[in-house]
């Protein structure tokens, strides 16, 4: 059940890769949720260079911050500048004017993805924090305990309340990949490969989960 690690001079291309076969593999709607952050954009870009049968490719979210819309600091923002249009990009809809602490989000997107995808992703890419968290799931945040819900408001962190996925929707979910580059990045992969509880990314617990990780950052 612990991650399978594989260290590489390219993890985002690898990361890439290892999407886009699951994609043309898949002979129906391929739903996949991408997680925020600077380190995966490489990711997309490369993925979004690849033939893919993107009509049929669902992008959807890991988390976001209640943040204005087409905010730089949206996670949607990038998505929508770097996907091809056919992938569909689902975004949480945040507002910070109507809904700033982000439960109606959580609710509306929870509802969404059950309707579309009967709350299962094929596919989840995750990044691990310098704290180890994963998604938006921090330490010590009361929704770490929280399986009830797909989707739930957390925060605030770094100035934002955030919407995201739980380790619920994440267990349900057909494989997990990890990106992790930098050295910063090494104690926590260490801690997540162990399955040490300590740290958020190391209560995942899944038969498919694989880390793509630098050799900078590999333990």
């Amino acid at each position: 059940m612990r991650p399978r690690l594989v260290v590489c001079d390219d993890p985002a291309e690898r990361a890439a890769t290892h999407i886009a076969l699951a994609a043309r593999a898949s002979t129906e709607r391929f739903h996949v949720a991408f997680s925020g952050g600077k380190t995966p954009w490489r990711m997309i870009d490369v993925l979004a260079s690849l033939e893919l049968p993107w009509a049929r490719l669902w992008a959807w979210q890991v988390d976001e911050r209640v943040a204005p819309a087409w905010s730089e600091d949206r996670n949607a923002t990038q998505l929508y500048a770097r996907l091809p249009s056919p992938a569909c990009p689902q975004p949480i809809p945040v507002d910070p004017v109507r809904d700033p602490s982000g439960d109606d989000a959580a609710r509306d997107y929870g509802g969404s993805l059950r309707d579309a995808a009967d709350g299962v992703l094929h596919l989840v890419h995750l990044g691990l924090g310098d704290d180890g968290h994963i998604a938006s799931l921090f330490p010590g945040d009361p929704q770490l305990c929280g399986e009830d819900c797909d989707v739930v408001a957390v925060g605030p962190h770094l100035g934002y309340r955030r919407v995201t996925l739980t380790y619920g929707a994440l267990a349900r979910a057909g494989e997990l990949i990890f990106l992790v580059t930098g050295a910063s990045k090494r104690v926590r992969l260490a801690q997540l490969l162990d399955g040490d509880p300590a740290i958020p990314a190391g209560r995942i617990r899944h038969s498919r989960c694989v880390v793509y990780a630098d050799r900078t950052a590999a333990p």
